[in-house]
């Protein structure tokens, strides 16, 4: 009787608690406003009877606020758009990082810091991270390297905090002699220095500056269709605070060369890149407040942008703003707003100030991922997304890189890897805000490195937006769907009266490679993955080239005087895409339909919801049957 009694009570308790955690674990469901209707011009939030397209900003966009109060302008954040000042006013950036007022930090002379920096330096003094240290340090200088003990396990933790570290539990000694290391290399004297920086790349490295191929014999554009991610930005806050802590890093070094010596002989810094980095500074005018804003760089990326294609289809954009023929729109985030205000001041210059945007703050045309939950819980939330990228970095090539780089740096242990990551990303950011200077940070790395670097990052993307998951390709139809919808609709008019004649978007990067994973374009014969790197040495899939930062999809649709009479030309970054099927770039209309036409018509986000109700309504059906237990273990 006891032990029936017992099972009774085990079998009340393990459903009730299984049907409970069903209910709580499910996610909430998405919000769809906003999102049925995405061209809804009734949508208060962009009445032009009201506050017109006024995202909190004291109707700056008012036409009767003079000078246009004060236009496009978010907090004054860069002054540029006055129509009393110069467009890009010299004391603009008087407080930028990069400003030419500001002692610069690769300076020869003058203090690292500008005298009118309104941060005090104090406030960011060696020890303000001590207590949260990103690299686990302490205070006692010798737990870096040089002579240290192997056995003194008490300053073990310095090497490597985390215990599942690829390099071991405590990091690992650094094998080798001091004559035989590394690769000789000089960055400072390297004429064309590795600059394919996947994500962070600049744009200026890599977009087409050929001024003619977009010229068609016997054909005129009529319309163009574009989407953009936001220009060079800073890194997001978590980073910043990351990225300043390598100062640490940094006087290691210098001690490393000046004092311990404990650099190879075969294989160190050459003088010219120990100078460069041994006048490296962190500036703090790179800080919290401005983290993942649009840098001065990044608006250049955006204005010139788009005077380029204003000059080169100067037939579509040389007709005055109106609602009929122009369609803006941007996220809802600053970078993706900047970018946009820039680009229509290079495209309208002083009457930038007519032109208005749509902005819908979960819409899926142009960030689809953000609100699905499919998506999230498949690819952005599940580990196995990144199993390639971490099993490249347990890799014999990796690991060997890293331990290289360490030793150039005069270590005779590997640090924690996030010191790689942090080094990498630092190198990379300095060189996009600064296109003219060499970045101290890029020293750490020859071209071989920054390959598996380059490669690493390609993995990761590869699987979490392109085409590594099948899911990627149907999450970014949605700006596939409207720019074939568009041209559809142009092309069964015969090309009259058309309508968006320029429909030009700006998003953000996992939004532009899905779409491009949906379009088909950097679609190699063998997927990536952590085995193959050398074998994919000359891989479409290369991040460097397709999602830059600005990087842009632009299509043109022409209208021809011959048997095909309507082509489109399709430009990434500039460049003509070579697609299957077409002459550089150059499709007839009847190729474009039967490669997208399908995509387009079955383009279909259901599954986004779809999935998630599934799941909500699986789950009660588990507390049901918990309900059900307790009921008939109380009748029992």
């Amino acid at each position: 009787m006891k032990t029936l009694t017992f099972r009774r009570y085990f079998i009340l308790l393990t459903l009730s608690v299984l049907g409970i955690s069903a209910q709580y674990n499910t996610p909430p469901s998405s919000d769809r406003d906003r999102t049925d209707q995405p061209y809804d011009r009734q949508n208060s939030q962009y009445d032009r009877s009201q506050q017109p397209y006024d995202r909190d900003r004291q109707n700056q966009y008012d036409r009767q606020n003079q000078p246009y109060g004060p236009p496009y302008d978010r907090q004054n954040q860069y002054g540029q758009y006055d129509r009393n000042n110069p467009p890009y006013d010299r004391n603009q950036y008087n407080q930028s990082q990069y400003g030419r007022y500001n002692q610069s930090q690769y300076g020869p002379q003058g203090p690292p810091y500008d005298s009118r920096d309104p941060y005090n330096r104090d406030q960011y003094n060696r020890d303000r991270f001590d207590n949260r240290d990103h690299y686990n340090y302490g205070n006692n200088r010798d737990q870096y390297g040089g002579n240290r003990d192997p056995n003194d396990r008490n300053r073990d933790q310095y090497y490597s905090g985390n215990r599942d570290s690829e390099f071991g539990q405590y990091g690992s000694p650094i094998s080798g002699t001091n004559d035989d290391c590394c690769q000789e290399y000089c960055y400072v004297k390297d004429e064309q220095p590795y600059s394919n920086f996947a994500t962070k790349t600049p744009y200026q490295i890599v977009f087409g500056k050929a001024s003619n191929q977009h010229t068609i014999p016997d054909c005129t554009p009529i319309q163009f269709w574009s989407i953009n991610r936001h220009g060079t930005r800073y890194p997001k806050a978590e980073t910043i605070q990351r990225l300043r802590q390598l100062n640490k890093i940094h006087a290691e070094v210098i001690r490393n060369y000046d004092e311990k010596r404990s650099f190879p002989d075969r294989g160190r810094f050459c003088p010219e890149d120990l100078d460069l980095f041994r006048r490296w500074r962190w500036n703090e005018t790179v800080n919290e407040r401005n983290a993942n804003g649009l840098t001065s760089q990044g608006i250049m990326d955006l204005k010139y942008l788009a005077r380029r294609y204003a000059s080169r289809f100067e037939e579509l954009m040389r007709e005055p703003y109106s609602e009929n023929l122009y369609s803006f729109q941007y996220t809802d985030s600053d970078r993706t707003h900047d970018s946009y205000q820039a680009y229509i001041e290079g495209l309208f210059k002083e009457k930038a100030y007519q032109v208005h945007a749509n902005v819908f703050n979960n819409d899926r045309l142009i960030t689809p991922t953000k609100s699905c939950r499919a998506w999230i819980r498949q690819v952005a939330e599940n580990p196995q997304t990144m199993d390639q990228y971490r099993r490249f970095k347990r890799k014999q090539e990796y690991q060997q890189m890293a331990r290289d780089v360490f030793r150039r740096l005069g270590f005779r242990y590997t640090l924690n890897e996030s010191v790689l990551d942090d080094m990498y990303d630092l190198c990379r950011f300095e060189k996009a805000w600064n296109l003219g200077q060499p970045s101290p940070w890029c020293i750490v790395f020859n071209k071989e490195q920054l390959k598996l670097l380059e490669y690493a990052e390609d993995l990761k993307y590869y699987y979490k937006a392109g085409y590594g998951n099948d899911i990627n390709r149907q999450i970014g139809c949605p700006p596939l769907k409207d720019l074939y919808e568009k041209f559809e609709r142009t092309v069964n008019a015969g090309g009259s009266n058309v309508q968006n004649k320029v429909t030009v978007f700006f998003t953000h990067s996992i939004t532009i490679q899905t779409f491009l994973t949906a379009m088909g374009i950097g679609k190699d014969y063998q997927p990536l993955t952590a085995d193959n790197y050398f074998q994919q040495q000359r891989r479409q899939w290369r991040t460097s080239t397709l999602d830059p930062f600005a990087s842009n999809l632009a299509a043109v649709l022409y209208q021809c005087r011959s048997n095909e009479r309507f082509r489109v030309m399709f430009f990434l970054n500039e460049v003509p895409v070579n697609y299957p099927d077409c002459s550089v770039g150059l499709c007839n209309w009847s190729t474009v339909q039967a490669k997208l036409r399908s995509a387009a018509e079955n383009c279909n986000l259901e599954f986004c919801d779809r999935s998630a109700s599934g799941n909500l309504q699986h789950n009660y059906v588990i507390y049901l049957i918990g309900l059900i237990a307790i009921f008939i273990n109380y009748r029992l």
